[in-house]
């Protein structure tokens, strides 16, 4: 057996009256039930709402088509076996169905008879709870996705259709990896789509079968799914993030095999406002190629108990089904804080940061976290730990090469000849601006020129930055104090 079929074995031999599982893979859960069954000489039954109890007495067929019926005729079974439920929670909202449930699981209690609940979504019931096993059905593997693309492959060339594979072994490791995080039917579907568009597979459908994946997986609810157009080559400064980012694409982007790499988990990102730790965190999606998802942390509050903790869940769930991709918490320490928070909040954001900090530590899917923050002293210790990221960086005002290198990314966004600005000049006057101000006084200047019916020139410019009041004199002591904190605790991004 597999992995998944000893899991649910043992829970069978461990006699649990009660197993409930949320998947959208009916089917194929309904295979390993049978499979996992057969193995322990259990027969296999299965109700829904449709089609009634099956196997039944004819005459109690149409009557089981409601629950409490179903469970009623369940009881009266003397046989060991194990009876499968199919989409069985809008019946929990009944009371009698509810109470059914209940009391043939704790007859069952003890013997080899096992109800198996399975669907979408399977509310917690608290008359269940000290009855109910939850079972995780993962997702389709590696080995189970590269089987399928075989079996495409294979039934491709049998049906002798007008379609053709041009896939090397390694493409189609790759592919099996971009499959990654979809169930089996959404993987078949995507490989359909690939070969009928064009009547072709090769390695020019990774690029189009990870858009399908896009699609079908979406952003939904507290996930949002961004932009990141512009890689590093367009960021001024951050030298050292920019190598060390470079040093790990390969580890986190590698497909797999004897000599794969631990991919890396992720980094924090500290630092001075404007000084581009969000962009840097879109030029990591970009430059690696994969997709930058956005958790937006506000969304994750709801009125109910327990309610926030299974938004960030189901979050995380549908953010590792992207893989590989890039998740990205901007100021995080606005909604994960320190256990201080407790008493204004009951205690959510203090359940929040642990199931961040779990998922951190034991997720094994290819997402790599870009967390920001701005205010360390709100910061909670253990997100920093070494495990839960790799590296924490800090992001200061840029140096002077650095500032030039942004007024020329800035400048050149905009279609300005180069050739009439003196970089060099203009990063020793823009001394201690973030990149944001930088780029802040070159649309102020640029509007200034086009009021005045002029081309831009180095002089307004520099009108523009003298104007301008920047962070580090504003907030000078903060700064400052950022800096002597970040001294000894940070790598230099810079």
């Amino acid at each position: 057996m597999d992995v998944p079929a000893e899991d649910l074995a043992l829970l069978f031999r461990s006699r649990h009256p009660l197993v409930v599982c949320e998947t959208v893979e009916e089917t194929r859960f309904e295979a390993l039930v049978r499979a996992v069954a057969g193995e322990l000489n259990l027969p296999v039954s299965t109700w829904s709402a449709a089609s009634g109890l099956s196997p039944s007495h004819p005459t109690d067929a149409p009557r089981t088509a409601d629950l409490t019926f179903a469970l009623k005729s369940i009881r009266a079974c003397r046989g060991d076996g194990v009876w499968l439920l199919k989409d069985p929670q809008p019946h929990l909202e009944n009371a009698a169905s509810l109470r059914a449930l209940r009391e043939t699981a704790q007859e069952f209690a003890g013997s080899a008879r096992t109800l198996v609940l399975v669907g979408p979504l399977v509310p917690r019931k608290p008359e269940l709870e000290d009855l109910e096993v939850r079972f995780e059905f993962a997702l389709p593997g590696r080995d189970d996705l590269r089987r399928l693309v075989g079996d495409v492959v294979r039934r491709t060339a049998r049906e002798n259709r007008p379609a053709r594979v041009a896939l090397s072994a390694d493409e189609i490791e790759k592919l099996a990896s971009d499959l990654e995080g979809l169930t089996m039917f959404e993987a078949e579907r995507s490989l359909a789509r690939a070969v009928v568009e064009d009547g072709l597979l090769d390695g020019a459908d990774l690029a189009r079968i990870r858009e399908t994946k896009q699609t079908l997986v979406g952003g939904g609810g507290v996930l949002e799914l961004v932009a990141a157009p512009e890689g590093f080559d367009r960021i001024g400064g951050l030298s050292r993030l920019k190598k060390w980012l470079e040093t790990r694409k390969a580890g986190f982007l590698a497909a797999g095999g004897q000599d794969a790499l631990d991919p890396p988990r992720g980094l924090l990102l500290l630092g001075v406002q404007g000084c581009g730790k969000s962009l840097a965190a879109k030029a990591v999606a970009a430059s690696w190629g994969v997709p930058l998802f956005s958790l937006e942390a506000g969304r994750l509050l709801a009125p109910y108990i327990g309610e926030s903790e299974r938004n960030l869940r189901e979050a995380l769930k549908r953010v590792e089904r992207m893989a590989p991709c890039v998740l990205w918490i901007d100021e995080i320490e606005k909604a994960f804080v320190s256990a201080r928070s407790a008493e204004s909040d009951g205690g959510v954001s203090q359940r929040l940061l642990g199931a961040l900090l779990t998922w951190m530590q034991e997720h094994r899917r290819r997402v790599f976290l870009v967390a920001t923050c701005n205010a360390v002293g709100q910061l909670p210790p253990e997100l920093m730990r070494k495990g839960r990221v790799d590296e924490v960086f800090f992001v200061d005002l840029p140096e002077a090469d650095a500032r030039a290198q942004i007024f020329r990314v800035h400048l050149s966004r905009r279609r300005q000849d180069l050739g009439h600005f003196d970089l060099g000049r203009l990063a020793g006057a823009s001394e201690g601006f973030s990149g944001a101000e930088i780029e802040q006084a070159v649309v102020s200047a640029l509007y200034e020129a086009r009021a005045a019916t002029l081309p831009l020139d180095e002089s307004g410019l520099l009108v523009a930055l003298r104007s301008t009041r920047p962070l580090s004199v504003l907030r000078a002591e903060e700064v400052s104090e950022l800096r002597e904190w970040a001294a000894e605790r940070c790598v230099a991004a810079g």
